[in-house]
């Protein structure tokens, strides 16, 4: 990313390109700031093509990459979500059937025409597919992944400056844990947190409580640190709100069982001496999940993790198999754990 983002400064374009990875919110300002380069808005109703998913097919490709600007003196497409980076091993050939074959594609990139940019968005790729290689080598294949913590914090700190407001660090990294990290959700906060200031330039931690809407996740960080810490009362009250709210007990299950994984995987990781920043790449997660896991580490024994871990197993069968109602189920795995001496 950073070799693109210098690029893009220099205006130093490539053919094609490849944006890949979990991140959305980069993917899409990167996309709109390397299409605003390429043309302008006023074009893009003559000059602009987005293919998508089951419309994705060599000739709409090519025929969008070969037309000619009209009105304009560039013509940019952008093809999403096409499943074409996607593995080639056998017993998958059936999913690719109706998808063009890496070499007609490679065959129009190897054609594109110098007022012509072609980039591909997608979320996973195969790294080992010949159409990857082939961006690699003569495009630009770009992945998105979340951000460090660091660079988040810096991220939100600026999109603050840029409307005259200050946010310290410490701030920062409460209004990042209240709303999760996702970039797009952050953003909606940003924008609410400023209109709610006027005319004040300083974040305050009251503020955020105030206006912003605690993230599901953060939820259920908050529901499974009350378990760790053995204040049942507290986790059942987090889990009975969320259940007034809507939320199917199913998916709270669902958001339990891979926090208490993702305590068990990022307090086996820290043994064999990874930082926090290096467990959070391995899992592909945001570097403040990955420390609320490990704090919440310290509040489980490992065969209490394991425990955990074989008994939402059995709480999943008995939902499944109807021995349980699915929430009752989950109250009573909630109470196991956040009960002093029940496991």
């Amino acid at each position: 990313m950073k070799k693109l983002k210098e690029e893009l400064k220099k205006k130093e374009f490539s053919k094609v390109y490849l944006f890949f990875g979990p991140e959305d919110y980069l993917k899409k300002v990167y996309l709109e700031r390397l299409k605003r380069l390429r043309i302008t808005p006023d074009e893009e109703l003559m000059n602009l093509k987005i293919i998508e998913g089951k419309s994705v097919s060599a000739e709409a490709i090519e025929q969008s990459v070969m037309t000619p600007p009209f009105l304009g003196s560039f013509r940019f497409t952008i093809v999403k979500g096409s499943g074409l980076f996607k593995s080639e091993k056998k017993g998958e050939a059936s999913e690719a059937a109706d998808l063009p074959s890496s070499n007609d594609i490679i065959d129009i990139i190897d054609h594109i025409p110098e007022d012509a940019c072609l980039v591909f968005v997608e979320d996973e790729i195969d790294k080992s597919s010949k159409l990857y290689k082939k961006i690699q080598k003569d495009g630009r294949a770009v992945e998105f992944t979340p951000l460090s913590e660091a660079d988040t914090i810096k991220w939100i700190t600026a999109e603050f400056a840029k409307r005259k407001i200050k946010i310290d660090k410490a701030t920062a990294l409460y209004f990042l844990r209240y709303v999760n990290g996702d970039m797009e959700a952050v953003q909606i906060e940003i924008e609410k947190l400023s209109s709610y200031l006027g005319d004040r330039q300083q974040v305050e931690k009251a503020d955020i409580d105030k206006i912003c809407v605690k993230s599901f996740q953060t939820k259920i960080f908050d529901l499974v640190e009350s378990m760790g810490k053995k204040d049942a009362d507290r986790a059942i009250e987090i889990y009975r709100n969320m259940i007034m709210t809507k939320e199917p007990p199913m998916r709270i299950f669902i958001m339990v069982v891979r926090q208490i994984r993702m305590i068990l995987q990022s307090k086996n990781l820290e043994k064999q001496g990874y930082s926090s920043a290096e467990i959070a790449q391995k899992l592909n997660l945001h570097e403040f999940a990955v420390k609320e896991a490990l704090r919440e580490a310290r509040n489980f024994s490992s065969e209490e993790i394991k425990n955990a871990m074989e008994d939402c197993l059995e709480t999943d069968r008995k939902i499944k198999t109807g021995l349980m109602n699915d929430e009752l189920a989950v109250e009573l795995l909630i109470i196991k754990y956040g009960t002093p001496g029940e496991n």
